[in-house]
């Protein structure tokens, strides 16, 4: 059986992964390695300045001699949400991009928000690259443009000043930002990397580790599961924008447990900006609602950290490096898959067992457990902010909240940042986040424990959830808004609308189609669900404070929809 391995908690070190604030930056002693002609020099130097964010990053570097210029290589191995990496020289430095041997200068825009700051740091934040990943396409005059995947408009961003030819191949993919694919993106002589050439470095030769920086201590709270322990399933069950869902099993599991030990496997994406922090994140919050809120959320049983040098391949069921999480193989179906299925024979099969039924018997079986769980995770102050039907596991009489990684601890404010929220737009309310910006905010502008339980009862931050079961509720009722553009449309007029759900409803009853769900008991759904998507008291267009704004999730469940 494995042993119980309790850590500090990561709230400090999150907090300055979503943070900025120079005093939580790390500083690196790198090794580098010099390389000439076909021979190998190892050499080790300190860079003056080098600084980087976040805790799970292993920088590593390399010094290149190329036309009699020094080019020192960084190259991170876990990409951070907020990544900065300052080598301040003290002769004028620029970017450069590397394939192999071959150099490249590069003039980035001054606009391009991957790219230098006014002191000449590479700053690569989350979201500034698309979820989509980007394309960097060259034009025969040596025009640099970067384009995300789905647009056909470039970026101008550049020149590539060639100091070396590389031959054909006019098209790489750039994962985050930072680095561009060029041929065979699985041979390492074949990438194309950021990479920042120093004047002023100084060499001392001395054998060293090549490529190896200093060694980090990882510190994770909860069960540590060995890795000799797990076997994964190569092929992928769910992929999302930061993570990548796998089914797995875990011997020694006891048997209440899991009768066979299958588990799902959750690892951060290769190659996307802010993957690793995210799943730390997830980690940290599994494990608080875990202990508790349990019940409510996917089970999680804890997690295995596998080193560079251990990681194994999943084409033979080894855990590849990097952290993995781990949760009870217990439901594998979303409201999205039923949604998208035979509606709602689907939903209820997988709620009750049996497949009879009608749209309102669905609608009523899947927002009650949902509201129960919601009401659960907000009195202990989470808040999950990403409730959509994806996110929700309905399996086998099971209903669980699943993807943590934008959930917010408003008892001492872990995950939380004022101003900024993950969200998805599609099922995010009109205010776009929890409270006013300065709401939680001392003097000192930290946010404050006191401040924050005092704003949870003036703010109401759980509303957040509320605002997004009430679009599920709307879906589960009508069917035109349950596809993708029917979505969107129902957003834009809502917006229209001022976000009253009744003028939405009778400026466009005439496509609505079946609306018996919400008709029911005198119009008892589209009461409730009006309810639910209202503005929030506090937000710009509000109404006023004196309010009660959106229902709780206790209050909305003894609303006559489920009552009658």
């Amino acid at each position: 059986m494995w042993s119980l391995r309790c850590e500090a908690p990561l709230s400090a070190r999150m907090r300055a992964v979503r943070s900025s604030v120079d005093a939580n930056r790390q500083r690196h002693s790198i090794a580098l390695m010099a390389r000439q002609r076909n021979q190998n020099v190892h050499v080790s130097t300190r860079l003056p300045a080098a600084r980087i964010i976040g805790s799970r990053s292993q920088l590593k570097a390399s010094v290149l001699l190329c036309k009699d210029r020094r080019v020192a290589r960084s190259r991170v191995g876990r990409s951070s949400a907020r990544l900065t990496i300052e080598m301040k020289a003290a002769e004028p430095a620029v970017w450069v991009m590397v394939c192999g041997d071959d150099v490249y200068e590069l003039e980035m825009g001054e606009k391009y928000t991957v790219g230098r700051t006014d002191d000449n740091d590479l700053c690569v934040p989350i979201g500034s690259v698309s979820g989509e990943h980007a394309f960097v396409e060259t034009t025969k005059e040596g025009d640099l443009y970067v384009t995300d995947r789905k647009s056909t408009n470039g970026t101008y961003v550049g020149k590539f000043k060639q100091w070396r030819s590389v031959g054909g191949g006019k098209r790489k993919s750039v994962p985050s930002g930072y680095y561009v694919a060029f041929g065979d993106e699985n041979d390492p002589n074949c990438v194309f990397e950021m990479v920042y050439f120093d004047p002023s470095l100084e060499e001392s030769v001395e054998e060293v580790d090549y490529g190896q920086a200093e060694p980090e201590t990882r510190e994770f709270p909860g069960l540590e599961v060995p890795k000799e322990a797990v076997s994964v399933d190569s092929k992928l069950i769910g992929d999302g924008n930061f993570g990548q869902v796998f089914q797995g099993k875990v011997s020694g599991l006891p048997k209440s447990v899991s009768p066979d030990g299958a588990v799902i496997l959750k690892k951060a994406k290769d190659r996307v900006g802010g993957s690793e922090e995210m799943l730390m994140l997830e980690l940290e919050m599994n494990h608080r609602i875990s202990e508790k809120v349990p019940g409510v959320c996917a089970d999680y049983l804890g997690f295995c950290d596998v080193e560079l040098k251990t990681g194994g391949a999943l084409y033979n069921k080894k855990l590849s490096d990097g952290l993995w999480l781990i949760w009870k193989a217990e439901a594998r179906l979303t409201l999205e898959d039923h949604m998208s299925k035979q509606y709602p024979q689907s939903l209820l099969r997988a709620l009750t067992g049996n497949p009879k039924g009608t749209e309102l018997d669905a609608a009523r079986l899947m927002m009650r457990p949902l509201l129960e769980g919601l009401g659960k995770l907000h009195k202990a102050r989470y808040v999950h902010r990403d409730v959509k039907p994806p996110n929700i596991l309905v399996d086998a009489g099971v209903v669980r909240l699943i993807d943590l990684g934008a959930a917010a601890d408003l008892t001492d404010g872990f995950n939380y940042t004022p101003g900024v929220c993950p969200r998805d737009p599609r099922y995010c309310p009109p205010e776009c986040d929890l409270m006013p910006e300065e709401a939680a905010v001392d003097e000192s502008g930290e946010l404050a424990p006191k401040l924050l339980k005092q704003s949870w009862k003036t703010y109401s931050p759980a509303s957040f959830d509320i605002y997004s079961a009430g679009v599920l509720l709307v879906q589960l009722a009508l069917k035109p808004v349950r596809s993708e553009a029917g979505l969107k449309r129902f957003n834009q007029e809502m917006e229209l609308a001022g976000y009253d759900l009744i003028e939405w409803r009778d400026t466009t009853k005439l496509r609505l189609g079946n609306t018996d769900v919400l008709d029911a008991n005198e119009g008892a759904g589209w009461e409730l669900a009006a309810s639910m998507l209202q503005r929030a008291p506090w937000a710009e267009g509000g109404r006023s404070s004196s309010s009660s704004g959106r229902p709780t999730a206790k209050e909305a469940l003894k609303h006559p929809f489920f009552t009658a």
